[in-house]
């Protein structure tokens, strides 16, 4: 799927995505950390394809999962709020995106990043492909609360 998506063929590429997904869900569950993963990268072909409300619920229901994975404010979850954010405001909803941004933000600042322990997962930043495994570092997350603080001031 991430082939089909990269060489340009978007429509086999959610396809293919759609049918893992499928597989992932009767294999591991509703629950696993994999179905989130993908559904980040279904969110992000969604996106790429000019479908932001799309991609916004394929996000929201990664969030869920991350959410019920790794509590309410961990780190990887205001990652995701803040894609989430970004497609509220590329889907003009710039009061969603104002308040995701808020809570991604109240969940940088709970947390000291230079304590973080690794954790197994996957760090999706502004729809980029790439997925690291292992934990946030204090320079990124830092950056992604810049960013996220920046982000409101624009929109205020």
């Amino acid at each position: 799927a991430r082939c089909k998506k990269k060489n340009g063929d978007y429509r086999a590429a959610r396809d293919l995505f759609a049918e893992v997904l499928r597989v992932q869900r009767l294999i591991l569950g509703e629950n696993d950390p994999a179905i989130a993963i993908t559904l980040c990268r279904l969110g992000d072909l969604h996106h790429k394809c000019g479908r932001p409300v799309r991609a916004l619920g394929s996000y929201r229901r990664a969030l869920k999962i991350k959410r019920n994975l790794l509590g309410r404010y961990h780190p990887e979850v205001a990652a995701t709020l803040n894609v989430v954010g970004q497609l509220y405001e590329d889907a003009d909803d710039a009061e969603k995106a104002m308040e995701t941004y808020k809570e991604a933000l109240e969940i940088y600042n709970r947390n000291t990043f230079h304590t973080l322990q690794p954790a197994d997962v996957v760090h999706y930043n502004n729809h980029q492909d790439v997925a690291s495994v292992g934990v946030n570092t204090p320079a990124s997350t830092k950056f992604d609360r810049l960013k996220i603080e920046t982000k409101l001031s624009e929109l205020q």
